[in-house]
C-alpha cells in the first residue's frame, strides 16, 4: 500500500512538474499578478507595504485554483480515471494523493516565491514569515477543497460555475484565519490552533466528500 501510494504520488508530481498547463502556468500567472497589481495603487511605498499579504492572497489562490483546475478532468478525458481505479487504492486515498500533489506541486513552490516578493516591495520580514506560516497552515484545506471543486467540475453538467459558488465560501475562512495569523497580536501557539483545526476539518470532510464523489463518477462513466 504505502509502496503503491509513493509510486502515484511520485507519477502525479511529474506531471505537474512537465504538464504545459501545470506550475510554470501557475508560476507565471502569479508573478504577473504580483507585478501588475501595484501599478494601479500610488506610487507610495507605505501602501505597497500595507496591500502586499492582500496582493499574495489575491494572486495564490487563484493560482492555485488554476494549478487545481484540470486535477481530475484530464485523467477523465484520457482515461486514467480508471486506471487508477484499478490500482487496488481506495477512492478517498486517491484523492488524498491529488490533493497533497496540488499542495506539493504548485501551492507551496508558489509559497517559496514570497521572500522575493518581500525583497520586492521592501517588505519587513516579519511578515514574510507570518505569511509563509499562514499558508502552511491553512494549505491543507485550501488544495483539498481545491481539488474537490476540481473533482465536482467533472462530476456536474454545469461544470466550473457551481465549483466556485461551492468552494469559493469554503475558502474564506482560511483566508480570515491566515489574515489572523498575519495581524493577530497574541503569541503564534495560540494563533494557529484554530486555523490548524480548520484544516484538519476541512481535509476530513473534503476526503470524504471527494471519495463519494469519485465513486459515482466511476459508477456511471
Amino acid at each position: 500500500m504505502i509502496h503503491r501510494f509513493f509510486k502515484l504520488l511520485s507519477f502525479e508530481l511529474k506531471m505537474v512538474f512537465f504538464h504545459q498547463g501545470g506550475l510554470w502556468v501557475c508560476l507565471m500567472y502569479f508573478i504577473l499578478s504580483i507585478i501588475i497589481i501595484p501599478f494601479s495603487l500610488d506610487t507610495n511605498l507605505k501602501y505597497l507595504y500595507a496591500f502586499t499579504p492582500a496582493f499574495v492572497w489575491a494572486s495564490i489562490l487563484p493560482a492555485t485554483f488554476l494549478g487545481g483546475m484540470r486535477l481530475f478532468v484530464d485523467d477523465y478525458d484520457d482515461g486514467f480515471i480508471d486506471r487508477y481505479s484499478l490500482t487496488g487504492l481506495s477512492y478517498e486515498f486517491i484523492f488524498l494523493i491529488k490533493s497533497i500533489v496540488l499542495m506539493i506541486g504548485i501551492l507551496f513552490p508558489l509559497v517559496s516565491m514570497l521572500p522575493i516578493i518581500g525583497l520586492l516591495f521592501n517588505v519587513n520580514h516579519d511578515i514574510i514569515i507570518r505569511l509563509m506560516i499562514a499558508f502552511a497552515i491553512t494549505a491543507p484545506a485550501i488544495c483539498f477543497y481545491a481539488a474537490f471543486g476540481s473533482l465536482l467540475s467533472v462530476y456536474t453538467k454545469v461544470g466550473y460555475i457551481l465549483t466556485f459558488v461551492i468552494v469559493i465560501p469554503l475558502i474564506i475562512p482560511a483566508v480570515i484565519f491566515g489574515c489572523g495569523i498575519i495581524y493577530g497580536k497574541q503569541d503564534m501557539i495560540s494563533l494557529v490552533k484554530l486555523p490548524l483545526c480548520f484544516s484538519m476539518i476541512s481535509v476530513i470532510i473534503s476526503v470524504i466528500a471527494g471519495g463519494y464523489l469519485y465513486r459515482q463518477l466511476l459508477a456511471y462513466r
